[in-house]
């Protein structure tokens, strides 16, 4: 797929999925080039060369890509070492620089060679006689412009570093602007509008990674994206003319449609000029190089002084010009080469890094904003009643009609494959009954089961999740739990709980979080024999919560579906107190309506969260479909308080 409308440029190649020279992008004289006259065979020839000549660096764009670098505390300690010079000089061969100066400082070599051949042989009157000694020239020349030689030197890289440390900052300071929007939003964006709060989330990383893309040459923007934004998304972004762009009038038009305050959009809307003005500065560096004629001028006269420098050696140094040439180009073309390298920036900064540093902080801070805004305000009074949820379904998928399901995960799966990673959404999903329990892997997309592994006829399967590379699952009136590898479900190890009864299982990133059928939860420790290190008695108020089945963290909280009942309690970790109910009466009933009803449909069980996409999927026991639903605030109702009612089972 094509990023850009055909002919539309971006001062580059005018296609991204052309790119430039890496890309087999070849230029072409345009049309003020021809009006100007440069269409000799002379200058067509020259071009030419000039085309064959960046070809022949194309190992030295490859290589930039190796130096993207982003420091820690022992990378520090190393680089302050006494021992860099010994290591410096050991590995001069490995550098870079050094071979990108190969030709160059040959062809200066060779030439101080030559002119030392030639003194020597006239000299010893080996020349035709006809041939002159070569001038020898006075130091002195050289002597009075070598301070302009090292002016020019000096301004060409301390502008290119200057260039360098402000892409530096422009595009730190994009990652920073969207962290930061990301809080003020958390902060001032109401709780309930959880549509709204992920919008956000989702379009910051975007920006970020279409801001890379942008000033880079970089990967398609589909696999950086894919695990974020929804397809539609995707392919609106994509196809836009200026997806940095596209992102911004995004978050605009939902910072003016969020209901803020006035003083709270100004805000933010101040906070999003921050970012469209530092993408404007990162596009100015690419695109403005320091002046040609600067850049011309010092390399003519570097090269034409050190072509004469033999001729001014030759009469104190003899053949040791030739080594005293050859070191002094060294240094000189290498300072001059340092500063062209680090002209652009963009392709040597450690932009990837910066980009995934920002998306770390903004999930961190969705993931942390429960538990941060439970900390800062007081805890509910008993007497309080907690909110109360409806529901709206957004999408609905498939899910096998015959699968007693007992555990219920989200994941995104990503693989490596040849032509580079390919990712797939999947449903971690524990089945139950003696003789059909099964640990399985279920694609998200049609429902289609991906892997299995059955259980022995002993085990009831039940709760199940994902911590670290291993899959957790525990079973019914055993204590016994199962651990399985990712993604191929191979089981690899056994263990045992504490507890009276398996019945949910989830995790807080952590830790084991598990329930028993009781109003209890238990934080399991897989990493000490899993032993019990919490247990927290769960109350709506002064009323315990009985039948706590099966579970999922999601926001900092514990939702838990409340066994042979329609609702999910969302339950503080800290404090066992029930902060709302979802209350999802009429999704089993809709299934009836449509006729979907099939295999004696049981009790709604299965909780799963795409904390990316910020999705909710509920499903239940033998039910054909799996639902993707949005909660929606409701008021306090006769209606919702009998709902409430119904959540309470007997012990």
């Amino acid at each position: 797929m094509a990023f850009w409308p055909k002919g539309f440029g971006r001062g580059r190649s005018g296609s991204s999925a052309a790119g430039l020279h890496s890309r087999g992008y070849s230029p072409q004289l345009s049309a003020s080039e021809i009006s100007r006259g440069l269409t000799s065979n002379a200058d067509l020839h020259l071009r030419q060369h000039y085309d064959e000549h960046i070809a022949w660096d194309a190992d030295k764009e490859e290589s930039r890509v190796w130096r993207r670098t982003m420091y820690t505390f022992p990378d520090w300690k190393k680089h302050r070492s006494s021992y860099r010079y010994v290591h410096h000089m050991h590995t001069i061969l490995e550098s870079r620089i050094v071979r990108g100066l190969l030709r160059p400082v040959l062809v200066l070599t060779l030439a101080a060679a030559a002119v030392a051949a030639y003194q020597t042989l006239h000299a010893k009157q080996l020349l035709l006689s006809f041939l002159p000694a070569l001038p020898i020239l006075p130091i002195e020349p050289f002597q009075l412009t070598s301070f302009a030689l090292s002016l020019l030197l000096v301004f060409r890289t301390n502008s290119s570093y200057g260039r360098w440390n402000e892409g530096r900052r422009r595009f730190g300071r994009i990652t920073t602007t969207c962290r930061d929007i990301c809080r003020q939003v958390l902060a001032l964006v109401p709780r309930a509008d959880v549509a709204c709060r992920a919008l956000f989330a989702r379009w910051l990383v975007a920006f970020c990674r279409a801001s890379k893309w942008y000033i880079r040459e970089d990967e398609p923007l589909e696999e950086e994206l894919a695990a974020w934004l929804e397809p539609s998304e995707l392919s609106q972004l994509v196809t836009s003319p200026h997806p940095p762009n596209f992102c911004i009038l995004v978050l605009s038009h939902a910072v003016s449609n969020s209901g803020l305050d006035q003083f709270a959009v100004v805000r933010l809307q101040e906070a999003l000029t921050e970012l469209s003005i530092n993408l404007s500065a990162c596009d100015r560096i690419l695109n403005t190089p320091i002046p040609l004629s600067y850049t011309r001028h010092t390399a003519r006269f570097l090269i034409l002084w050190l072509l004469l420098l033999p001729l001014a050696l030759w009469g104190s140094c003899g053949w040791l010009v030739v080594p005293t040439v050859a070191v002094i180009s060294f240094v000189l073309l290498g300072i001059e080469e340092i500063g062209v390298q680090i002209e652009e920036p963009f392709s040597i900064l450690a932009l990837e890094n910066l980009c995934k540093k920002a998306e770390r902080h903004i999930s961190g801070m969705m993931l942390m904003d429960e538990t941060t805004y439970n900390l800062h305000c007081p805890a509910q009074s008993t007497e309080q009643l907690p909110d109360f949820y409806g529901y709206e379904v957004v999408a609905e998928y498939a899910h096998d009609p015959y699968a007693f399901t007992q555990g219920l995960q989200f994941d995104n799966i990503c693989e490596r494959t040849g032509g580079g990673s390919a990712c797939k959404e999947v449903f971690w999903e524990s089945t139950g009954m003696h003789g059909d329990s099964t640990m399985r892997a279920v694609q998200v997309a049609d429902g289609r089961v991906l892997a299995k592994t059955p259980m022995a006829s002993q085990w009831f399967g039940e709760g199940a999740t994902r911590l670290g590379d291993k899959l957790y699952q525990i079973t019914w009136l055993s204590g016994a739990g199962f651990i399985y590898s990712v993604p191929d479900l191979k089981q690899v190890g056994t263990f045992t709980t504490p507890l009276n009864d398996g019945w949910g299982l989830t995790t807080d990133g952590n830790l084991l979080v598990a329930s028993d059928g009781s109003e209890q939860l238990f934080w399991l420790d897989p990493a000490n024999g899993f032993k019990i290190v919490k247990q927290m008695r769960v109350m709506d108020g002064s009323k315990p919560v009985f039948a706590l089945n099966e579970l999922e963290f999601i926001g900092g909280e514990v939702w838990a579906n409340v066994w042979q009942t329609n609702c999910i309690a969302r339950i503080c970790p800290e404090t066992g107190k029930v902060k709302g109910w979802l209350l999802m009466h009429g999704l089993r009933q809709s299934l009836q309506d449509r006729n979907l009803a099939s295999n004696g449909m049981d009790v709604l069980n299965g909780i799963a969260w795409d904390h990316h996409r910020q999705r909710l999927f509920i499903t239940g026991k033998y039910w054909p479909r799996i639902f993707e639903v949005v909660p929606v605030p409701i008021n306090a109702t006769d209606d919702a308080l009998a709902k409430r009612q119904s959540c309470f089972v007997r012990k």
